[in-house]
């Protein structure tokens, strides 16, 4: 922690700077409410302990100050002039303690020790908002987006009936690419009626992935448009070793998953700045020789189809990496990404009763492997 003793007694700055010793605190001193406040202006601090006469000055006028501008500053009064009038009127003003002179190292450091605890509790209660409010956030998000979704839908509707009507004048008398393009239509309508499908059940908060697909089918039938997806920054290579394996779940979630992760992966390459690099998409059968790690979250005997993406961009600390699967989190900036991307992954993996495991180092690249149930009867 960082302190800040306010006093005119060099003295008792030097009997505390001693009782400090071997502690893992930061002492700093002011003489008086002057220098207090424009020590308080530079650094942030966490407990300021605060005589109440610096000299010809009240201690005391300091504690709106920290109220106002620095409210998670903890004030503790110390006073040689201990008085009950003095106690009562400090933590009238807002103080956290009050102690009276001399002080013993014990007091001192259980001062301090019920300070970090407050401390640990403020930050705690600040994280919690933030979640709340992220929800809320989220919330919003959910129902603007079941609003459009729903909108979206009755004319992806009009779009398949149409089309559908298009195709069967087309095969009486139309040309073969007519009835190609036609096909194309249909068959893209279609995949965003099952995507809206996919948005309404995201935004309800509860939603089962169902469906059977052959993985590396799914995933070969995307690769032109993973290639142009990843150009100029990073090339595709793709190693499927899944071959008439099925997951359950549709193909459009499939490509959800794994388009988010390789926009991930773009991202991270063009950060890194090395120029072109490789951007690996797999596929592999796992049974039995499961990561340590993940064995508590996957029952025992259950073979797995692993979809992994792979880069060598600017990789995630500790602290990033933990924090991923959060709704709105991003390292972007705020025009450049809205941080749900790996969110919605982890929520429709959870789904269909898989993982997700990611695996980065700073500097050298990420590595996200998606583990989801065979189904073994695919369709």
């Amino acid at each position: 922690m960082k302190i800040l003793l306010v006093d005119d007694e060099e003295v008792f700055v030097r009997l505390v700077e001693t009782m400090l010793e071997g502690q893992p605190d930061t002492l700093l001193w002011a003489p008086d409410t002057e220098a207090a406040r424009r020590i308080l202006a530079e650094e942030h601090i966490d407990v300021a302990l605060i005589d109440i006469v610096l000299g010809e000055e009240d201690g005391l006028t300091l504690l709106p100050v920290l109220k106002e501008h620095h409210p998670l500053t903890i004030p503790v009064v110390v006073s040689g002039h201990a008085s009950m009038e003095s106690a009562i009127r400090a933590l009238q003003q807002g103080a956290y303690d009050y102690l009276p002179k001399p002080i013993s190292r014990p007091e001192l450091l259980n001062l301090l020790s019920r300070c970090r605890e407050k401390l640990f509790l403020q930050e705690e209660r600040e994280r919690a908002t933030r979640v709340l409010l992220q929800m809320q956030k989220l919330e919003a998000v959910g129902r603007v987006t079941a609003t459009i979704a729903h909108d979206f839908n009755n004319v992806l509707t009009a779009i398949i009936g149409n089309t559908e009507l298009l195709l069967e004048s087309l095969r009486e008398h139309g040309a073969r690419q007519d009835i190609e393009d036609a096909q194309e239509i249909l068959a893209a309508a279609r995949r965003g009626k099952d995507l809206t499908r996919h948005i309404l059940a995201f935004s309800s908060r509860s939603m089962v992935i169902e469906g059977a697909t052959l993985v590396d089918q799914a995933l070969a039938s995307r690769e032109d448009i993973w290639r142009r997806l990843l150009a100029p920054e990073a090339e595709l290579v793709l190693s499927l070793s899944a071959p008439d394996v099925s997951v359950g779940m549709s193909p459009s979630h499939i490509e959800h998953i794994v388009t988010n992760l390789l926009l991930n992966a773009k991202e991270a390459v063009a950060e890194a700045g090395r120029g072109k690099d490789r951007v690996i998409l797999s596929t592999a059968v796992v049974e039995g020789a499961l990561p340590e790690h993940l064995t508590p979250l996957l029952p025992v005997g259950t073979p797995y189809v692993r979809i992994g993406v792979e880069d060598h961009g600017v990789g995630m600390d500790e602290e990033t990496l933990a924090r991923a699967p959060e709704p709105f989190f991003t390292t972007r900036k705020a025009r450049q990404a809205s941080g749900t991307g790996l969110s919605v992954v982890f929520h429709l993996v959870k789904g269909a009763r898989g993982v997700v495991d990611i695996a980065s180092t700073p500097g050298e690249g990420t590595r996200v492997d998606v583990y989801l149930p065979v189904k073994h009867e695919a369709s």
